[in-house]
């Protein structure tokens, strides 16, 4: 694939290729079944549910916390109200709020920004924690259908 106006180089994803970030993917996901099972033992310690149901529990509070921060993450929606490209309502412009300009200039800058915002950069860690969330949802329902 050639470069050009139209066809930019394509850069590597963010962290290297995949079996690089692999380890620390894989890392994260043991911390958060340890977080489950701490969490479900705590539950079963205070309530009179099994520490099974407890730890499904917590394992598809963790799963579903995953699926929306790759989605937002993943969807621009976290870029378009970050500093770079966000979109702060009581920014001050260099005109100022009581100039002529100021509105327009304003309403033109937001737009830019929430252009910029829905065309996110490349994330695969998005992706990925989004197929996390995916495995956690699945944990919970595979522990609670065998052992409850």
């Amino acid at each position: 694939m050639t470069a050009g106006p139209d066809r930019p180089h394509r850069r590597p994803p963010p962290g290297g290729p995949l079996r690089g970030r692999l380890p620390r993917y894989a890392a994260m996901f043991s911390l958060g079944v340890a977080a489950a099972a701490v969490a479900g033992a705590a539950w079963a310690a205070v309530t009179d549910a099994s520490f099974a149901e407890g730890f499904a529990w917590s394992s598809w509070v963790i799963g579903v916390g995953l699926l929306l921060l790759g989605g937002l993450s993943g969807g621009g929606y976290i870029a378009s109200s970050s500093g770079e490209h966000g979109v702060h309502y009581g920014r001050r412009h260099e005109g100022g709020l009581n100039s002529a300009g100021a509105e327009i200039d304003r309403a033109r800058d937001l737009r830019d920004r929430l252009a910029a915002g829905l065309r996110p950069a490349r994330n695969p860690d998005a992706f990925w924690q989004v197929v996390g969330g995916i495995g956690f949802v699945a944990l919970g329902l595979v522990i609670v259908e065998t052992f409850t």
